[in-house]
């Protein structure tokens, strides 16, 4: 996995998502949390892109 850390120290990678598996695959910059709690957080319209 590659990635890169932003000017605010935080560290940021690229995944696809897609609704299911006959759906395109959108790539996302997505922010890495420490304290990751088990969801996956997206704007509105990121979530409507994805159908």
């Amino acid at each position: 996995m590659n990635g890169r850390v932003d000017r605010l120290g935080r560290a940021l990678v690229t995944v696809s998502l897609r609704s299911s598996d006959t759906t395109a695959s959108h790539d996302v910059e997505v922010w890495i949390d420490t304290g990751f709690n088990g969801d996956l957080v997206l704007p509105q319209q990121q979530i409507d892109d994805l159908g």
